[in-house]
């Protein structure tokens, strides 16, 4: 199953050329396989702890892998790189399934702009315009 998974984050992202965005592209698909194997860590792992929305992120990230089983292609549609910044729009899409018996599927999608810096060796998410994509499940 893991490996099908994989396969489905890369069928549906987009390459990116040259050794930088083929770094940007890494952190992103890391970000997206974490999801779907859900581990938190590893997808908190690659954000900048002191960005301003990290604390929303990581309780919404934790929730949603405690209460879902998570599928996640993340799709550069755009990319401006400028020396150690790069700033990409995705297409960032989750299907979820809850854990909890007879619980929902839900499908998200959702325009997600986001800006990356190199930090020594490394490419960290520094900002993230995630509205509803990160959203703990809504069990009614």
């Amino acid at each position: 199953m893991m490996l099908r998974r994989r396969g489905f984050l890369m069928l549906f992202a987009v390459p990116l050329l040259g050794e930088t965005s083929a770094s940007v592209f890494a952190v992103l698909t890391s970000m997206a396989s974490s999801l779907s194997e859900g581990n938190p860590a590893g997808f908190l792992k690659y954000l900048d702890h002191g960005m301003a929305s990290y604390s929303r992120i990581e309780a919404n990230v934790n929730s949603l892998t405690s209460q879902c089983e998570i599928v996640c292609s993340i799709d550069v549609l755009t990319e401006q790189l400028d020396g150690d910044k790069d700033s990409v729009d995705l297409d960032w899409f989750m299907q979820l399934r809850s854990k909890a018996e007879d619980g929902p599927l839900e499908r998200r999608r959702e325009l997600v702009k986001a800006e990356l810096r190199k930090q020594g060796k490394h490419w960290k998410v520094v900002s993230l315009e995630a509205n509803e994509v990160l959203a703990p499940l809504k069990v009614h």
